[in-house]
């Protein structure tokens, strides 16, 4: 459970450093898809 919740955090992380992120949205807004992300892989694991 524990490691399945890494390796999503893991592979989320490589798509958002593959993408200048910050580029395609305002930092303000980039935060709040991390915090929804994060939250989405919270819950399912």
């Amino acid at each position: 459970m524990l490691f399945a919740k890494l390796f999503c955090i893991h592979v989320i992380s490589l798509l958002l450093l593959s993408v200048p992120a910050h580029l395609l949205y305002p930092p303000a807004r980039y935060e709040r898809i991390l915090d929804a992300l994060w939250s989405s892989v919270w819950r399912l694991s």
